[in-house]
């Protein structure tokens, strides 16, 4: 079966061929404005309205050749964001090293002490963090222990064994 060809206007026998010629012609595809569209593409008027229309695919719009944008290199500063608690509305938490200022925003905020003792028992903490969040109220967490490292909890149970309240809480927390 011939393929038609809008590089050429002419019919190539495979997909490789058609691709090809798209390379072998540095100008766009040819217009199909002088294509008598009088005719349905099977020899009969277009306003022959008793037979059924042809199945003949219209013709194929002109496409411009790929081009690659231009993207200049840019240099991106590394480092934390400043702190912007934005609206109350929001409830935006801050995070701070142990007995340290913060910023005006939060310094009315309601303080998370997470220390040596709520790792060990999360749950109180993650309870307040919840909370917290479900009514949009702005904490500053202070962080009184070291996390050189994120907490990796395994589970080794398969999931049907585990209760719908299972959580790693330390992940969480």
């Amino acid at each position: 079966m011939a393929i038609s060809c809008v590089y050429c206007n002419g019919e190539h026998g495979s997909a490789a061929q058609v691709r090809q010629c798209w390379l072998d012609h540095d100008q766009p595809p040819t217009t199909t404005d002088s294509i008598d569209h009088s005719q349905n593409g099977d020899g009969r008027d277009a306003d022959d309205d008793d037979q059924p229309p042809s199945l003949a695919l219209a013709p194929a719009r002109p496409m411009a050749r790929p081009t690659q944008p231009r993207v200049e290199a840019i240099t991106l500063r590394r480092g934390s964001a400043p702190a912007a608690a934005g609206p109350d509305a929001l409830g935006r938490n801050i995070i701070v090293a142990g007995n340290s200022p913060v910023p005006e925003p939060w310094r009315e905020a309601t303080r998370l002490l997470i220390d040596d003792s709520a790792v060990r028992q999360p749950a109180a903490a993650i309870d307040q963090l919840r909370r917290a969040a479900a009514t949009r109220q702005r904490l500053v967490i202070e962080l009184a222990v070291d996390f050189e490292k994120e907490p990796a909890s395994v589970e080794r149970r398969a999931p049907h064994e585990l209760s719908p309240s299972f959580a790693f809480e330390l992940d969480e927390l």
